[in-house]
C-alpha cells in the first residue's frame, strides 16, 4: 500500500470526509482527492498535518506495521511475515528528520558554545574581583 492509498485508509477508518480533511488542511475537496489518487506530490509539511488531522505518528502514518503475506507454497499458508518495503515518501521523510535533527545538534552546539564563554568569562570576573 502506498502512502496515497494509506492517507484514504486512514481518512476512512477515522469516519472522516474528504470535505473534512481538505478544510482542516486549508485547501479545496478536490485537491484533497488528489492527494487519495496519487495525483500530487506530498511534501513533509503536508504529511505532517495529515498525521495530526488522523490523531497518528507520522512515523507510524508512512510505515505499515505489519504486512501480511499469504504464500500457498505446497498448501502451506504462511501469514503473518514482515515485508519491509519503504517507499520513496518514507526515504525522503527520514532524509528530512535527518537534516532536522542536524540542524537541531548545530544550533545546540552553538549553544552549549555560549555558554562555555559566558560561564568563562563569570570565572575571569570573579577572579579579577578578589
Amino acid at each position: 500500500m502506498n502512502i496515497h492509498h494509506r492517507i484514504k485508509s486512514l481518512r476512512l477508518s477515522k469516519n472522516l470526509t474528504q470535505d473534512y480533511v481538505a478544510s482542516k488542511m486549508g485547501i479545496s475537496q478536490r485537491q484533497y482527492s488528489k492527494i487519495e489518487t496519487c495525483d500530487v506530490k506530498l511534501d513533509f509539511e503536508r504529511l505532517q498535518k495529515l498525521s495530526e488531522i488522523f490523531e497518528i505518528n507520522l512515523s507510524d502514518m508512512l510505515t505499515e506495521e505489519q504486512n501480511q503475506v499469504n504464500n500457498f507454497n505446497n498448501n502451506k499458508l504462511i501469514t503473518n511475515a514482515v515485508v519491509n518495503n519503504y517507499s520513496q515518501v518514507q526515504l525522503d521523510f527520514q532524509n528530512e528528520m535527518i537534516k532536522y535533527l542536524k540542524e537541531e545538534i548545530n544550533d545546540l552546539k552553538l549553544q552549549l558554545n555560549k555558554k562555555d564563554e559566558q560561564v568563562s568569562d563569570l570565572i575571569k570576573m570573579f577572579s579579577e574581583s578578589r
